[in-house]
């Protein structure tokens, strides 16, 4: 609102994140020959975990100080 008002040094409020969610979609999960959830990233990079699960339509890694996958 005082931008509005011509107030070009008003900033909005920030806030820290406390966790940061990395979605993957259908496109982006493979399983590798061995029957393990094989995660495709960016330029030719995979994450691979020991999970061996069937029917997955998407993933997720939330990021806080470590990763854990839902």
């Amino acid at each position: 609102e005082l931008r509005k008002k011509g107030n070009t040094k008003a900033k909005y409020p920030y806030k820290t994140k406390k966790f940061y969610i990395i979605p993957f979609k259908v496109s982006a999960i493979n399983i590798n020959a061995k029957g393990n959830l094989k995660l495709s990233m960016s330029k030719g990079r995979y994450l691979e975990l020991d999970f061996n699960i069937e029917n997955i339509k998407t993933a997720e890694i939330v990021w806080r100080n470590g990763y854990y996958l839902y």
